[in-house]
């Protein structure tokens, strides 16, 4: 595992503190840590996170339970927000291929409310890049698991559709 991997790792854990001031502290250091790499390589880090932890190697989800960030809800988290930068589908839907599409179903079937919210958020942001190609990758999602996908990425398309028609209305006046 590469420098900035491991660094990440350590901060998805220590963002999961009860202290405000260390969780705060924590995000601002994440943040800066994936910035100042390129965008995939910030997006191969968290789903390689998010890989080791769901697939390979499991967390021990009781140790969580009681924490407001949970270190595989934050990665879906930052995943989510860094999938948004790449603005190459093939290379998300090779990255879908390979683990990717397994770790939204361990996601959403986790035992945190918190997680599975975030990996539902995650999975929203990948279809704004490859489209509704990403309900084909994700076929060992439950119906119900799928719907509430469709409502949400319905619900972000409203939205941006708000946006820009507000945008347009501000501009011609």
């Amino acid at each position: 595992m590469t420098l900035e991997g491991r660094l990440a790792r350590q901060l998805l854990l220590i963002r999961a503190s009860q202290d405000p001031t260390i969780c705060a502290g924590a995000e601002d250091a994440l943040e800066s840590v994936l910035g100042a790499v390129s965008a995939q390589t910030a997006f191969e880090l968290l789903l390689s996170y998010l890989i080791h932890h769901l697939s390979t190697c499991p967390y021990d989800r009781e140790m969580w339970v009681s924490v407001r960030y949970p270190p595989v809800g934050s990665g879906f988290m930052y995943l989510s927000k860094w999938v948004k930068e790449i603005n190459d589908g093939s290379f998300v839907t090779t990255w879908l291929r390979r683990g990717g599409a397994e770790v939204f179903r361990k996601g959403m079937n986790d035992g945190l409310i918190s997680v599975r919210k975030s990996c539902v958020e995650a999975i929203v942001a990948f279809q704004d890049i490859v489209g509704d190609s990403v309900y084909d990758l994700l076929e060992d999602l439950r119906d119900d698991q799928l719907n509430l996908v469709r409502h949400y990425v319905a619900k972000s398309i409203r939205k941006k559709a708000s946006i820009r028609s507000m945008s347009v209305a501000s501009q011609m006046r």
